[in-house]
């Protein structure tokens, strides 16, 4: 996350085991700027991931110097194993990962996006009662049904169905983030648009 005239924009990549990519961009307003489909690339890319240096010794975050405000930037690596969901989190983009990062723009390139209304997933730990509890729903809604898509693909961006705009009216429609709750282990997830 890059903060820059009071505007977030997230910038994620997924990579599968296997060495598959996926990239995409949106803003804190909830818009849909870029996304690379998922590719097949190297299958030792998740590797070198995971044992870059600054993944396996992240850098000490400097103290909080007492000032308000949100961050100008926040690095997060999540990854999802069997044994649940290891995640670490950045105020500073290390030189190793920040390569890496150059490398996959590269080699990936967005693909113009449909106008609609997207899901973004992102593997997290569980941090208490989830927002959904796809363990216990039907995937009856619009949300639901994007989300068991998400997590029967693998993919970082999945379409979803414009009956979503319900899930984003009333105490929803100023948050920017939510937790699901799934078989696999915990998602932190957002609902976008693409014009």
């Amino acid at each position: 996350m890059r903060l820059d005239a009071g505007e977030q924009t997230f910038e994620a990549f997924r990579i599968q085991r296997g060495g598959s990519l996926e990239w995409a961009r949106w803003t804190s307003s909830g818009y849909l700027l870029d996304h690379a489909q998922r590719r097949d690339t190297d299958s030792d890319l998740y590797q070198r991931v995971v044992s870059a240096p600054s993944f396996l010794k992240p850098p000490e975050s400097p103290q909080h110097d007492g000032t308000l405000g949100r961050p100008a930037f926040r690095l997060e690596m999540a990854t999802l194993s069997k044994s649940g969901v290891h995640a670490l989190s950045m105020s500073k983009f290390p030189n190793d990962i920040a390569a890496l990062a150059d490398e996959f723009r590269r080699r990936i390139a967005a693909t113009p996006v449909r106008p609609g209304w997207y899901l973004w997933t992102t593997p997290y730990p569980a941090v208490g009662k989830a927002d959904i509890d796809l363990t216990e729903a039907s995937c009856d809604t619009a949300v639901e049904k994007a989300l068991a898509a998400a997590v029967a693909t693998g993919d970082l961006i999945v379409r979803a169905d414009d009956g979503i705009q319900a899930f984003m009216s009333g105490e929803h429609a100023s948050r920017i983030a939510f937790s699901a709750r799934t078989v696999a282990g915990d998602l932190r997830f957002g609902v976008l648009y693409a014009k």
